[in-house]
């Protein structure tokens, strides 16, 4: 039966056919619609509560790596607010080990601030007192040489050398204060941890003003 037919047949002339088929025809669009907008409004519904949820992420590690930054940057904080520790420091990055050594032991054979030989040990108890840090890690620019500290309390020291590493190329660019440790350094110390991430400070003279060294902190990610 052909549409012409139907029509002739059941509509022409059956005005109450023509309002049945006219409702029907309002009704199906009526859910059509309605199903349409149910969907469209738990969709959005479902994409505003993730991106709720993700905002509030990045706000949590946000705050997370902002407190750790200001966390790697209070150990230099408290370096340089004792004057004879900064100059220990100073001295030991700017002079041979076996130099630093041998001064500080002059030092205090002559009566002179104990403090002054304490650098390492300040360094040291920080990574003690922070479960957080995996490694800080001190860089001489003029020496060339990295001093790793880590939470089993020893210190690595390793020469590095332009001609035998890429770590001095490495402290030499800038970067972000925040980043991935770079695998250079991680070769350098024997750090493989993937769930780690760096901040990088410079270490300046308080006398000179001058740059002479990095302090690189490993923190563990667990914390996010």
């Amino acid at each position: 039966m052909t549409l012409r037919k139907i029509y002739q047949n059941y509509l022409q002339n059956n005005l109450f056919m023509r309002l049945l088929l006219l409702f029907s025809m309002i009704t199906v669009l009526t859910i059509i619609s309605f199903s349409y907008f149910m969907y469209y409004s738990m969709s959005q519904a479902a994409i505003n509560r993730e991106l709720d949820i993700q905002k509030k992420a990045l706000t949590n590690v946000n705050n997370y790596l902002g407190g750790t930054y200001d966390s790697a940057q209070s150990i230099l904080f408290g370096l340089y607010r004792d004057s004879s520790l900064a100059s220990g420091v100073s001295f030991m990055l700017q002079h041979p080990f076996q130099e630093y050594v041998q001064h500080g032991l002059e030092q205090y054979n002559l009566g002179g601030n104990s403090m002054w030989s304490d650098g390492l040990q300040y360094f040291k108890n920080q990574v003690e007192d922070n479960k957080n840090i995996s490694n800080l890690l001190l860089y001489s620019e003029d020496q060339q040489t990295l001093y790793a500290l880590g939470q089993n309390g020893q210190m690595k020291f390793v020469p590095t050398n332009r001609a035998r590493s890429y770590i001095p190329d490495v402290m030499a660019l800038e970067s972000k204060s925040v980043e991935l440790p770079n695998i250079w350094v991680r070769e350098a110390i024997g750090q493989w941890d993937p769930n780690l991430y760096a901040i990088r400070t410079p270490i300046t003279d308080k006398l000179t003003l001058k740059t002479i060294g990095q302090q690189v902190v490993f923190y563990s990610t667990d914390g996010i």
